[in-house]
C-alpha cells in the first residue's frame, strides 16, 4: 500500500484542485509560453481526481475477468497486450504464464473465448491510478490510467 492510499478522497480532491489552479495561474501569467507546466499541472490534477474516486470506492475499480461458463469460476488468466493486441494469458498455480493464450474479444457465441468454454464478466478488483504514456519528448503522449493491483486475477481464481 502506497502513501497515496492513506489520503482521503477530500485530500486527493484538494491536491487536484491545486494542480488545476496552478495550470490556470501559469496561463494567466504567461499565456501559452508555459504550456508544458500547464499540461503537467492539468495531468497531475486528473491523476489526483481519479485517486479521489478510487479512495471513495475503497481503492477498487471494475475490470473485465475471464470465467468458465461451466461453473462460473474465475480463471487464473491475466489480460495482457500481446503481439496482435489484447489477449488472455493463462497462469499456473504460482501465477506464472503457462504459454497458453486466447485472444481478447467481446465473448460472443461465435468467439473463440465462448467456443473454449469461457465468458467475460465484470469484476471488482483492488486498483490504483498512475500516469502512463508512450513516445518521447513532445511527440509522446501521457494519460491517467487505472490498473489492477492484484496481479491480474483474484486469489481465489482457479486453473483453466
Amino acid at each position: 500500500m502506497g502513501e497515496t492510499e492513506k489520503l482521503t478522497a477530500e485530500e486527493h480532491r484538494a491536491k487536484a484542485q491545486k494542480h488545476f489552479q496552478d495550470k490556470e495561474d501559469s496561463f494567466a501569467r504567461c499565456d501559452t509560453d508555459g504550456f508544458l507546466s500547464q499540461w503537467a499541472s492539468g495531468l497531475s490534477g486528473q491523476l489526483e481526481a481519479r485517486k479521489a474516486e478510487l479512495a471513495e470506492a475503497g481503492w477498487t475499480s471494475t475490470f473485465v475477468g475471464l470465467f468458465r461458463r461451466s461453473d462460473g469460476a474465475r480463471v487464473k488468466a491475466k489480460l495482457i497486450e500481446g503481439r496482435f493486441g489484447p489477449c488472455w494469458a493463462f497462469c499456473d498455480e504460482d501465477g506464472r504464464f503457462t504459454g497458453r493464450f486466447i485472444g481478447h474479444s467481446k465473448g460472443t457465441k461465435r468467439s473463440r473465448i465462448y467456443k473454449e468454454g469461457f465468458e467475460l464478466r465484470d469484476e471488482q478488483a483492488p486498483a490504483q491510478a498512475t500516469i502512463t504514456g508512450q513516445g518521447t519528448g513532445l511527440s509522446g503522449t501521457a494519460w491517467v490510467t487505472v490498473f489492477r493491483t492484484d496481479g491480474g486475477f483474484p486469489d481465489n481464481a482457479v486453473g483453466a
